[in-house]
């Protein structure tokens, strides 16, 4: 084959790269698009039916002092015009003195808290959403620090206003709170304390949420003594929600983590948060492989067109074309089928299809040899472990780093013995290499 020929057959491969590279694009966007339609639609209605994400809040006790207030209320004038509209301005100010309850909050004495944190997600059209079911249970104790007698009140607030609270419990010193019709804003029940004396709370309910659980020990700057929490999952990768503080003691169970937040005495506007893991959305998946399939093809093309010209089975620019078509037909069968089964199940299968066919192809007019040992092997090595690479986030380069390093270490292996000018057609066979000598 001449420089020239060769010259003109690559740029025809080149431009079929580029038509399939097109082709991923558009699949690629489809999806996206697809998908971000199908978030923005779905997740309203998956917090509707499940629960939203939760924030709960320690329950706040108060006490109320009257206090003097000082206002200035408008009152009809006195003055005339004739006296001027500084007159008049002064007549309709009036400065009256009104009593007001304040509210003096009470910091908790002990906290004693444990979360149970189980997944339970739920699939709607291309998404997985991460929803769970929590049972919280909380013990609080709270002491009247004054040196008079004071009536407490205990307000309890829900973590999400649009959830189900199951098995509800909340009691001030063992008397259950009633709940009332109007919950809004919460529950408040209050109980009667001498000096010294100390209010036991007890808070526990079984819900849903979705993505992630908050705690606040309160508003701002907190101060918080003798405080635990601790939350058991039933998955062993939790994250933790931005601007939370991680746990001072994490332990491996069988099922998931136990994980424990302890403070004898902490002065901070601290919040504990615990993230759901996401499973692995086959509509974002499915995208990024689009958008990522130009590269392994153009591998596959690399390593075809060097071993068609090393083994003598140069391919015509169409069979490139069909061989790129097939590839293309992985990521198309994977992006429609993976949100009717698995996304492991999708691979395995879009796998099969595609390498069946490439290797049923190739071995038409390069053998059963060439077709399996450098066609196909090659398709699984670029094409199925470069894709299945997303599965593991964060790996994805390292993998395509590996695969492009071990490709070039075996071109180079298959040839290094090879006399390109008499492969190439641009000269003379150059000298070869000596010959192994024959055993005496």
């Amino acid at each position: 084959m001449t420089g020239v020929r060769l010259g003109l057959r690559l740029a025809v491969i080149f431009s079929i790269f580029l038509l399939a590279s097109a082709a991923w694009v558009v699949l690629g966007t489809s999806m996206l698009f697809r998908s971000e339609q199908s978030s923005h639609e779905l997740e309203g209605e998956v917090a509707d039916l499940w629960g939203a994400p939760q924030e709960q809040q320690a329950p706040q006790a108060f006490y109320l002092v009257p206090t003097k207030v000082t206002k200035i209320v408008e009152s009809p004038a006195m003055a005339t015009a004739a006296e001027g509209p500084v007159a008049a301005a002064q007549a309709t100010a009036k400065k009256i003195t009104v009593t007001k309850d304040e509210e003096r909050l009470l910091q908790p004495q002990r906290s004693d808290i444990s979360v149970k944190l189980e997944t339970d997600y739920r699939q709607k059209g291309l998404l997985w959403y991460s929803t769970y079911r929590i049972k919280f249970h909380g013990d609080y104790t709270f002491r009247n620090e004054t040196d008079a007698a004071r009536t407490v009140f205990v307000r309890f607030l829900f973590p999400a206003q649009d959830a189900v609270f199951d098995d509800f419990e909340f009691t001030v010193n063992g008397v259950p709170v009633p709940t009332g019709a109007e919950l809004q804003n919460g529950v408040t029940g209050s109980v009667r304390l001498d000096p010294g004396a100390e209010a036991k709370v007890t808070l526990g309910y079984r819900s849903r949420g979705l993505d992630d659980w908050t705690y606040m020990a309160g508003e701002g700057m907190t101060s918080v003594r003798d405080f635990k929490l601790v939350a058991t999952t039933d998955f062993k990768n939790p994250d933790f929600v931005k601007g939370t503080i991680s746990p001072t003691h994490k332990e491996l169970t069988p099922d998931g983590w136990k994980l424990s937040w302890s403070f004898k005495h902490l002065l901070s506007a601290f919040r504990i948060g615990i993230e759901i893991p996401k499973r692995l959305n086959p509509g974002p998946l499915a995208s990024r492989m689009s958008f990522f399939a130009p590269l392994p093809l153009l591998f596959f093309l690399v390593v075809l067109v060097v071993l068609g010209l090393v083994k003598g089975r140069n391919l015509h620019p169409m069979h490139y074309a069909f061989i790129s078509a097939a590839f293309f037909s992985y990521h198309l069968l994977f992006s429609y089928l993976a949100d009717q089964v698995s996304a492991h199940t999708a691979v395995l299968t879009s796998s099969i299809v595609s390498l069946v066919l490439v290797v049923n192809y190739v071995r038409m007019f390069a053998g059963w040899g060439f077709a399996l040992r450098y066609a196909g092997l090659s398709q699984f090595v670029f094409l199925i472990l470069f894709s299945y690479a997303f599965f593991f986030p964060g790996y994805t380069g390292l993998t395509v780093t590996i695969g492009s390093i071990l490709t070039l270490a075996m071109l180079m292996q298959i040839t290094g013995r090879v006399d390109w000018e008499h492969k190439l057609g641009g000269g003379q066979a150059g000298p070869q290499p000596p010959a192994p000598a024959a055993p005496s």
